[in-house]
């Protein structure tokens, strides 16, 4: 089930590169609401694997990236060009 504009603490310092949703529970359609709702625009279409559903928000040119979970269904890639700071989540 979708919630309307869930509340995802980032790092001030880093950016969301992707957003990948779990395809067992978002269908397309449900992944691009979610998307929209929470004022967010792929540049892509969407990158479809076994497991998973991957919008790219912009391109890869950060020079590091981590995954932050924001539930057990969705996955954000967050980049930097500054080194993150480990300790601070």
């Amino acid at each position: 089930m979708l919630r309307k504009k869930e509340k995802i603490k980032v790092n001030i310092n880093m950016e969301i590169q992707a957003v990948i949703f779990k395809n067992k529970y978002y269908s397309t359609a449900e992944a691009r609401k979610w998307l929209k709702d929470n004022n967010h625009k792929p540049i892509k279409r969407v990158h479809k694997t076994t497991n998973y559903l991957r919008y790219r928000l912009t391109e890869p040119t950060y020079k590091y990236y981590i995954t932050k979970s924001a539930g057990k269904k969705i996955k954000l890639v967050m980049g930097t060009n500054k080194k993150p700071n480990q300790n601070k989540q």
